[in-house]
């Protein structure tokens, strides 16, 4: 399928605004889970991340198949991946392979928050990604937009005034509940037509995230409203210039630094355990600086062999050549794998996305 075809997928240009922001939003994360003097302010590069991860998608809003092979190929694997690093790092430390903290949780939930619990972000982002791309291409942008804009007063007084009584909410649910004004924010601002909404409606949305911030301490109703305002800002600034060479290289690294900090947090912390502001700046260094020797030299070896995207190139071949000369798929099989690691990668057949 012709992506560019379809009238419900919309460009969406990168920005150099964005691309920097999405770097200060990095180290913002990193910040924050050092528990640095502003720790607390930091959290704003998280609520930043969904904020912008939703709204791209929601205005891309691909083919569900598209969203499906993208999950796998640029969530699902690499949280696969680094779960199972964390919970044999804890293993290794003699600590067991789920924290303690998530206490007599579930299974499913477990699972969920991950062996680090800053894992729990890819399923949540995979989660509404999906729903929200089935949501557009079975009924309209126009009706996300309404649900989203209708769930998100829901939701914000349900947090201002407390969790749910008498309930114990095991991780990740605390931490879902927290980030769902972001992610409804990315979803408005990417549902909404040409990507804008009325001053008025804006000053609204912003306004019930501070009264919940202020309301209720387990809040983050002042980072989201910032992320908010500093996405719509980098949205208004439209340039036709790509930005630095280092800019676009450091903002690709952001990904791979969230996935990364919690290890180097761990080892910073035991050799410059008295300063979390040194532990802070030594994470960050080492996570940004691990990530881009990684995506230099290993991601060479990973498009190349990545398991996901053969898959899907194989079941490509196998559907549109069939079987020939009334031979059996096993006669063809290694001819099929030999000539699909052979091919260039095409993006028609793929749908993976790398951005």
């Amino acid at each position: 399928m012709d992506e560019s075809s379809n009238p419900r997928v919309m460009s969406t240009p990168r920005l150099p605004a964005i691309e920097a922001l999405r770097v200060i939003a990095a180290i913002g994360i990193v910040w924050f889970h050092s528990g640095a003097p502003g720790h607390e302010f930091a959290y704003t590069g998280l609520s930043f991340f969904l904020i912008v991860s939703l709204y791209f998608e929601t205005r891309r809003a691909l083919p569900i198949n598209s969203v499906l092979q993208n999950a796998v190929t640029r969530y699902i694997i690499p949280w696969f991946f680094w779960f199972l690093f964390y919970g044999i790092f804890r293993l290794a430390a003699h600590v067991p392979f789920f924290p303690p903290s998530y206490g007599s949780a579930p299974p499913l939930l477990k699972i969920l928050a991950g062996t680090s619990i800053h894992l729990w972000y890819i399923p949540y982002v995979v989660l509404i990604t999906i729903t929200m791309s089935i949501a557009i291409n079975l009924t309209s942008r126009k009706i996300v937009f309404a649900c989203s804009t209708a769930a998100f007063f829901i939701v914000i007084p349900w947090i201002s005034f407390g969790w749910i009584p008498g309930a114990e909410l095991y991780p990740p649910l605390p931490q879902y509940i927290q980030a769902l004004p972001a992610a409804l924010l990315g979803i408005m601002f990417g549902s909404s037509q040409n990507g804008s909404l009325p001053r008025s409606f804006v000053i609204a949305l912003l306004a019930a995230l501070l009264i919940a911030g202020w309301t209720c301490p387990l809040a983050f109703g002042f980072q989201d409203a910032l992320a908010a305002v500093l996405l719509l800002g980098a949205l208004a600034t439209r340039s036709n210039t790509q930005g630095s060479s280092s800019l676009r290289i450091l903002s690709r690294l952001t990904y791979g630094v969230y996935l990364v900090h919690p290890f180097f947090l761990s080892v910073s912390r035991k050799l410059l355990s008295s300063s979390d502001t040194l532990v802070a700046v030594y994470a960050c260094t080492a996570s940004f600086g691990a990530t881009w020797v990684a995506q230099r030299y290993a991601t060479r070896f990973y498009d190349q062999m990545e398991p996901g995207r053969l898959a899907l190139r194989l079941v490509h071949r196998l559907r549109h050549e069939g079987v020939k000369n009334g031979a059996q798929p096993s006669d063809n099989l290694r001819e099929l794998v030999d000539s699909v690691e052979a091919s260039p990668t095409s993006s028609d057949e793929c749908g993976a996305d790398r951005r």
